[in-house]
């Protein structure tokens, strides 16, 4: 990621933390966007000065002696590399009539922070706060007048704060956006580099203890603390350290240093009666006016100190406390992770096992356990490498093991449901459908894939449906097939994940693991509603196999008219697929194969709106590898082989779904899904079809991008 996309995702995590909660991304994978795109504004060249920048705003050289006048605030991210500022605003205050201070934003950046305009302000003569609102979130500026220059801060992502300034300034507006280096990132580099990092840091610290990267070098102290062996009474003095500096960057920075510390040590797993005598003074001090994200941090790290001392006791009460977080929180790796340590630790192997492969089965958690390990400077077995060592201690071999974490992953995803509102009784007889349209290389499908999971685990399916439809967006994908990209084209989708609730697209469904229990949240509270819906429709099915084939019927009942917008259409559905994407989804449920009445549905006939139909099994299974085949075969053509190395069609469980949906209006008026019944039977050999011969270059289908090769037209005819 470069550090102008980083910026704009550092300030759109600031704008949407002003609550303990913050709304999912919004974000989908688009067909020309196989990975996000850094904002062009941001990309703009610039020669050098002895700052490393040029044509910026320059502050005034001058020292103001009240809060009074035109200011220049700059965010600093505070980084391995040096860190960078961004410039967002300029702000003046002066007095209202009552002589009180009053602000007003005068310019704001357009590419990073734009249209920001002031909610609040509270100022003295020593504390100045105000509230901005930007991209439909808040930034929240608490700072500290000190020697003409106002240190502060603003929360991002709940439990962090990022490190902000106000300097003098005359500018009404910025003359050019750029990025700047933090003052001093070279030489906190140099020290973080030195052979002798702890003598490096201190000088730092006493040469530059006016930039915000003074609190990066605290922590980087703190981070080395066990490396260099320091003793109590050392860490103490170098935490205390820590604290006064943070406290010029006000109250908030000073609480956050005290947390910070006790998080560092805890991961370390060094010094738990300190962390613990740290963590106690922030419990002691905190309040309603805190964040929930905040308190949660303090009460974990505080738990993981405790399981650390050498009291079996606190041990006890540590392990407790993490086991009821990870209970409300089910999909949190850190406390997944800390439980399954310490049951490990205290000889419960098999419980050990179930919640390492937790974290072996959700999507990206292993990846993200490295890069915060790595950052944390700690070092640990990777839960993939203890659940393949603990299931063969168990079973004397890996047979197994991938089916068994089939079977993990749904039990995971599970734990995020909560129990119907609604009691059977209450429930009216219109069974509702969701349709999730995502990819296998759609990484922000994640939270969607999963709370669709979640949602079918809610509700039987007598009164809740889920169908996925696979795209190839952002990249080829081997669960795709022409009705799912025709079915795809009948909502007008343009990017992954899209969900549809009785014929109405629902929004806000993009998201990452992180996102999962929201999203789920948002969707259930969506669905309740039309669960309790009454209808005079009923639909009756029949689906049987028997000697290679497959005979279906619906029939649709309870209308007294039928309009000419009125269609049925038919779904065959397989249950569950055992496939690793690579988006990590591995288990996929109620995977829509075909739609044997097209994705045009059928309409009335002679008054009546039914559908029968005898299917060769072997030509169903044919069908979507010829699809496959075609769509791979573009591919090879220009060089790019094995696009679908794996093509999971074992279909060996169907479900029959049939839904009566109003073309006009798109409403799903009533729907129904049995299984399968008989023998589902397919030929013994592969049905492998041979590649199509490209006498001239495929066709470009506009707009659509994968990630591992060039634009090509879709085989399916929902190709757009």
């Amino acid at each position: 990621m470069s550090r102008c996309t980083c910026w704009v995702a550092v300030l759109t995590m600031l704008a949407a933390s002003c609550s303990d909660s913050a709304d999912p991304p919004n974000g989908q994978s688009s067909p020309s966007d196989s990975t996000a795109q850094g904002n062009s504004d941001l990309q703009k060249s610039a020669t050098t000065n002895n700052n490393g920048n040029e044509d910026l705003p320059v502050p005034v050289e001058t020292t103001r002696s009240s809060p009074l006048g035109r200011w220049l605030l700059t965010a600093s991210q505070l980084q391995a590399d040096g860190g960078q500022d961004a410039q967002l605003a300029i702000v003046e205050i002066s007095r209202g009539d009552d002589n009180s201070y009053q602000a007003k934003v005068l310019y704001s950046s357009p590419a990073i922070f734009p249209g920001a305009t002031l909610q609040s302000s509270e100022i003295t003569d020593q504390k100045v706060g105000f509230v901005l609102a930007v991209g439909g979130g808040e930034l929240n500026f608490e700072g500290l007048f000190d020697k003409g220059v106002i240190r502060g801060n603003s929360p991002v992502s709940g439990e962090q704060l990022l490190p902000m300034q106000l300097t003098a300034t005359e500018d009404t507006e910025f003359s050019q956006e750029q990025e700047i280096r933090t003052a001093g990132g070279n030489e906190f580099l140099a020290a973080v580099s030195s052979d002798e990092p702890l003598v490096a840091l201190k000088q730092f610290l006493q040469s530059h203890g006016e930039s915000p990267m003074a609190i990066a070098a605290c922590e980087q102290i703190i981070r080395i603390a066990k490396p260099q062996n320091l003793d109590e009474a050392a860490v103490k003095q170098s935490a205390a350290d820590y604290y006064k500096l943070a406290a010029r960057w006000g109250p908030r920075m000073e609480q956050m240093a005290h947390v910070k510390v006790g998080s560092i040590l805890a991961r370390q797993k060094y010094l738990p009666d300190l962390v613990i005598e740290v963590l106690e003074e922030i419990e002691s001090k905190l309040t309603d006016d805190d964040s929930a994200a905040l308190k949660k941090l303090v009460t974990f790290t505080k738990a993981t100190a405790l399981v650390e001392t050498d009291d079996e006791g606190r041990q006890k009460q540590g392990a407790e406390i993490i086991r009821q977080m990870l209970e409300e929180d089910p999909l949190n790796h850190i406390f997944r992770f800390a439980m399954a340590e310490y049951t490990e630790n205290h000889g419960n192997a098999d419980d050990a096992l179930e919640l390492y492969a937790g974290l072996v089965v959700l999507p990206d958690v292993e990846a993200l356990l490295i890069r915060e390990w790595r950052a944390a400077g700690v070092e640990n077995t990777l839960p993939s490498e203890t659940v393949t060592r603990l299931w063969k201690e168990k079973h004397g071999n890996s047979d197994g093991l991938d089916a068994w974490l089939d079977v993990a992953f749904k039990s995971v995803v599970h734990q995020i449901v909560k129990k119907p509102d609604e009691t059977s009784e209450s429930l009216g007889n219109r069974v509702a459908l969701v349709e999730l349209f995502t990819g296998s290389k759609c990484p922000p499908c994640v939270a969607a894939d999963l709370a669709a999971a979640a949602l079918e685990a809610t509700w039987p399916m007598s009164h809740l449906i889920v169908l996925r439809y696979h795209e190839h967006v952002p990249g080829p994908d081997p669960l795709s097939n022409a009705d799912s990209e025709a079915r795809f084209g009948y909502y007008d989708g343009r990017g992954t994940p899209t969900v549809s609730l009785n014929g109405k697209l629902v929004e806000g469904v993009g998201g990452y693991v992180i996102h999962s229990q929201m999203v789920y949240d948002s969707l259930r509270q969506q669905v309740a509603p039309e669960l309790v819906q009454k209808t005079d429709i009923s639909l009756e099915l029949s689906a049987t196999a028997k000697d290679g084939k497959l005979s279906l019927s619906a029939q649709v009942g309870g209308l007294k008219e039928i309009s000419e917008n009125l269609r049925l259409r038919l779904v065959l559905a397989e249950d569950e697929v055992s496939y690793q994407a690579r988006n990590g989804i591995r288990l996929h449920e109620m995977l829509v194969r075909i739609m044997p009445t097209g994705p045009e549905g059928v309409s009335q006939d002679n008054g009546e709106l039914k559908f029968a139909q005898t299917i060769e099994l072997s030509q169903l299974k044919k069908k979507l590898i010829d699809y496959l085949s075609v769509y791979e075969g573009q591919y090879i053509q220009q060089g790019i082989p094995s696009l679908f190395p794996v093509k999971p069609l074992e279909l060996d469980k169907l479900h029959l779904v049939a839904f009566v949906q109003d073309d006009q209006t798109r409403e799903i008026l009533q729907a129904a899904a049995i299984p399968v019944a008989g023998k589902l039977e397919y030929p013994a050999g592969p049905v492998e079809a041979p590649l199509p011969d490209f006498d001239t270059k495929p066709a470009v289908k506009p707009g659509v991008q994968d990630s591992d090769g060039p634009k090509l037209i879709s085989p399916g005819t929902g190709s757009k």
